[in-house]
């Protein structure tokens, strides 16, 4: 009986595996890490995402994303999803790219990770 339970657990997960293969679904990241992959996403970010997420990610009319705290999924498969299929409920739209174009700007975005600081404004904060 525990053969037989063991099998059809293994033959779920390739069924699962299968299934987001031909569906496109990401599994992992492979250009994760790679300078040129990252430098590639920066300029992806600058054409197609810093008017809403800020110019280095660090917030506007979307959420910052430098920081590397991610409310809709954390993981890089995640992350991508929402790139490509945008987040319902929210102003964050779906994107028509290539899948190494969305792993690229996944890639320049986990390079932020923990640089957005707050900026410095000049001026007295007593006076508003």
């Amino acid at each position: 009986m525990r053969v037989l339970r063991v099998s059809v657990v293994v033959f779920m997960c390739l069924s699962i595996k299968s299934f987001a293969q031909r569906e496109g679904l990401p599994e992992r990241n492979p250009v994760a890490g790679d300078p040129e992959a990252i430098a590639a996403g920066k300029k992806l970010f600058e054409e197609a995402c810093q008017i809403c997420h800020g110019g280095d990610a660090r917030g506007g009319r979307g959420p910052a994303l430098a920081a590397g705290d991610f409310l809709n999924g954390t993981e890089d498969a995640q992350i991508f999803q929402n790139i490509r299929d945008g987040i319902p409920g929210s102003q964050m739209p779906g994107f028509d790219m290539l899948a190494t174009e969305i792993w690229q700007l996944v890639s320049y975005i986990r390079s932020l990770s923990g640089t957005a600081t707050p900026e410095n404004v000049s001026g007295a904060a007593s006076a508003g």
